[in-house]
């Protein structure tokens, strides 16, 4: 008797800005694409836009367009933070992304939040702190979300943003930087599809 697979399990939509949209790196290098490539059971679509602030809906609607109700899992990875850095406070930023996340939550999607990584100009412990205080108060975070910018991470210490290896330009990480941060988000994705 043949055993008949789904083709596939559930799908991934990445939102965000410019870091997971894989800015200055190579097609495959970013990693959301090597999250994807380390489960193929799931459908990857990265909608993350270059420059985009947590406040623009427009994520929000691509995403939610791509929602699945066929499928066993949809996660919603959201990953902002380095442009609203740059124009407005931690608990401005917080708020909207509650709300943003609330949003997926209410269509059905799994969040799996990312906090930011050190940025050259903008305080983003800060926003790091904010956002893990509110995942502690927000049941919504409970089981996704992950601290990209934790400063016992490789990524996440202060002073990796000025190491060329790593961040291209004190934002931006490099295809290495990308590849550690796909391996700090792939046991996230594990442990939501258990």
């Amino acid at each position: 008797m043949a055993i008949v697979f789904s083709a596939l399990l559930g799908r991934i939509v990445w939102t965000g800005d410019s870091i997971p949209a894989g800015f200055n790196v190579n097609p495959g290098e970013a990693y959301p694409e090597l999250v994807a490539a380390a489960f193929p059971m799931l459908g990857s679509h990265n909608i993350a836009v270059n420059g985009a602030y947590i406040d623009n809906e427009s994520q929000g609607a691509a995403a939610d367009a791509l929602f699945d109700s066929t499928k066993r899992f949809n996660i919603c990875a959201v990953a902002f933070g380095a442009n609203d850095g740059l124009q407005g406070s931690a608990a401005t930023f917080n708020a909207n992304l509650a709300a943003f996340v609330a949003a997926r939550v209410t269509r059905g999607f799994l969040p799996m939040v990312m906090t930011m990584l050190p940025c050259g100009s903008y305080d983003s412990v800060a926003f790091r702190a904010a956002i893990n205080l509110n995942s502690r108060n927000d049941r919504n975070y409970s089981r996704g979300l992950t601290d990209l910018g934790d400063i016992q991470t490789t990524m996440g210490a202060e002073a990796a943003k000025n190491d060329g290896s790593l961040y291209g330009d004190t934002v931006h990480p490099t295809a290495a930087g990308h590849a550690l941060l796909a391996a700090i988000v792939k046991p996230l994705v594990t442990r939501l599809l258990c």
